[in-house]
């Protein structure tokens, strides 16, 4: 799937989503979503594409392209005050990808790293008129860490293809931990038995360079250059929240 692909997709899936929040109008009475919840969560994302700069700027070896992400996780949160709610969780899923094509052929290569998560949000949320939908944005931080660290796992992907280009991605820190920023945007959907659906999008974007690396070409035309990747990325997250508290009517 390519960039305008996604887009397409989650342009659709947005157009349906607002037209069964604004026929929901009316529906219920007003009520807050104050009280402890609990979730999982699931998200897809397409990350920013990795900087190849190469050594001759007579021959550029490789075509960078998007890559797909994932998280899955679970997620507490305490919501108050009618409008806000603080949140933090877990979750496992992407933290660094690189994907190329040679310019010879179309058949992309790179590598995956998966780590650990602790996502911390604060968050703003609002009733749509007297209906059953709440729009909600957020923002905070987000660690990533790998709990089951060895040397080796500083390195994303060592690669040989055909035996004429070798790459490799090394983390900028040692053991890789990596702290970035988040924004969430979407929307809740009370469920008749009082628990939530979540459906937004996702910004993350990171404070500097987590991995960088370098490839070399054989053959014919040799060359050598410098990758660098920051994990910038767009995605669309969707989640089941149950919640402690019983539902009930403001005055």
């Amino acid at each position: 799937m390519n960039m305008k692909s996604f887009c397409s997709r989650l342009a659709l899936l947005s157009a349906i989503f607002f037209a069964c929040t604004f026929s929901a109008f009316g529906q219920t009475t007003e009520r807050n979503l104050d009280g402890w919840h609990i979730g999982i969560i699931g998200e897809g994302n397409v990350a920013q594409k990795i900087s190849v700069t190469p050594h001759s700027t007579s021959y550029v070896p490789f075509k960078a392209v998007p890559m797909l992400g994932w998280k899955v996780g679970a997620e507490f949160s305490y919501h108050f005050a009618k409008y806000f709610g603080v949140s933090c969780g877990i979750s496992y899923g992407t933290v660094g990808q690189w994907k190329v094509i040679r310019e010879y052929n179309s058949v992309p290569w790179g590598h995956r790293a998966s780590f650990v998560q602790l996502p911390i949000h604060f968050e703003f949320h609002s009733q749509l008129g007297q209906s059953n939908f709440w729009f909600y944005s957020s923002a905070g931080i987000n660690l990533a860490f790998n709990p089951f660290y060895r040397r080796a796992g500083a390195v994303m992907g060592i690669d040989n293809y055909n035996d004429k280009v070798s790459a490799q991605f090394t983390s900028q820190t040692n053991p890789p931990v990596f702290v970035n920023a988040v924004l969430n945007a979407g929307f809740y959907y009370r469920l008749p038995y009082n628990d939530l659906l979540r459906f937004g999008f996702v910004a993350n974007f990171s404070f500097s360079s987590q991995y960088v690396g370098s490839y070399t070409v054989y053959g014919l035309n040799p060359d050598s250059g410098t990758l660098n990747y920051k994990h910038n990325y767009l995605g669309f997250q969707v989640g089941y929240i149950h919640c402690f508290k019983k539902k009930s009517s403001t005055k």
